[in-house]
């Protein structure tokens, strides 16, 4: 079954977004419990045709279903997905929610394939920037002055600008 259709265009292209369930594994694809895609074509407005390529996932995370999207007053594509699948565990309740809304992404379309970033309005959130770099990650790690429950990680791995395996830039925003 294919739920929650989001018909539009960009560059000229027609991008048809559904969430389709059922959907059987196919080696490294389609192992969350449902998935989110879309395909790109033309569609044909006299016959109601849509000549399209293949099925793309929109992303690879876990939880992550029934986008839509908007065009926002600057002319951008703008996505924006539900967390928290029915049937998942979700620590939240606990706490009264059922669910969260993602992050607003842009959407842009890129040698025939979908790419998202986080729309820029986000970096005015961030405060308390903290920066570090050459930490070597051995297992689980602790950063001095890393606190909160929100987190932005910047992770850079040059193992070719370094002797030793294992280092990695970060810049953390709590």
């Amino acid at each position: 079954m294919w739920e929650c259709p989001d018909l539009f265009e960009i560059d000229g292209q027609t991008i048809l977004m559904m969430s389709p369930q059922g959907m059987e594994p196919e080696g490294s694809l389609y192992h969350n419990l449902h998935q989110a895609g879309y395909v790109v074509g033309q569609l044909d407005y006299e016959t109601g045709n849509l000549k399209h390529g293949e099925f793309e996932l929109l992303d690879h995370g876990f939880d992550f279903y029934a986008p839509q999207t908007m065009e926002d007053p600057w002319g951008r594509r703008i996505m924006i997905a539900w967390m928290n699948m029915w049937e998942s565990h979700m620590p939240e309740q606990e706490e009264g929610f059922a669910g969260a809304m993602t992050i607003p992404r842009e959407l842009i379309l890129e040698n025939g394939k979908l790419k998202s970033k986080p729309v820029p309005e986000l970096e005015k959130r961030r405060k308390n920037h903290k920066g570090y770099s050459n930490i070597r990650v051995e297992g689980e790690s602790v950063l001095p002055g890393i606190e909160g429950n929100a987190v932005e990680l910047k992770v850079t791995h040059l193992p070719f600008q370094s002797t030793h395996a294992n280092y990695a830039n970060l810049l953390l925003t709590p």
